[in-house]
């Protein structure tokens, strides 16, 4: 009479506690088994799939709660990054990985970005101003010069200057 009711606790608890595949907190896990049996319940009896409002009323737990649940219900069972995604594209048979993989200009220029944000700092503030407004602002120099007062063959002098000392940078830092 002790045995076989400890026995299967026991079973229930293992499976409770090392069936998930991403750890879920136990009261989500038994609300959700509870959701299980009130939904079947509830479909039998009603004739139709039950609304989460009454679901919460059933089990006695918030709509948040269930939907917790409910949605925690998906961390039972995880999916490899390469199974194919059939369900969502049944033509191009795409892994899960490549579907939801994107390129993304800003991280493939990181590496330049940061590099250009570093020597930049070693320039004179006035060229890094020059280099700045020259390539981030995309003025021409007659618009540099006029902005700064001074003439655009200085602002040419400048600008060079400043390139052929970044160039020099490069080379050093490869």
């Amino acid at each position: 009479a002790f045995a076989s009711p400890t026995i299967v606790g026991e079973i229930r608890h293992h499976f409770r506690d090392r069936g998930w595949d991403l750890r879920v907190p136990r009261g989500v896990q038994e609300l959700h088994l509870s959701i299980s049996r009130v939904v079947e319940r509830l479909t039998a009896e009603a004739g139709a799939t039950p609304t989460v409002d009454d679901i919460a009323r059933a089990v006695g737990a918030s709509t948040e709660q269930v939907v917790e649940a409910i949605e925690a219900a998906g961390s039972y069972r995880s999916r490899s990054l390469d199974d194919n995604d059939a369900a969502r594209d049944p033509v191009s048979r795409r892994s899960i990985a490549t579907a939801i993989s994107i390129d993304d200009p800003w991280l493939a220029s990181s590496d330049d970005r940061l590099l250009t944000e570093r020597l930049l700092v070693g320039l004179p503030a006035r060229e890094r101003l020059i280099v700045h407004m020259y390539f981030w602002d995309q003025d021409t120099q007659e618009a540099i010069a006029e902005r700064l007062g001074v003439s655009q063959v200085h602002v040419s002098r400048l600008l060079r200057r400043a390139l052929a000392h970044l160039r020099s940078e490069i080379d050093v830092a490869d």
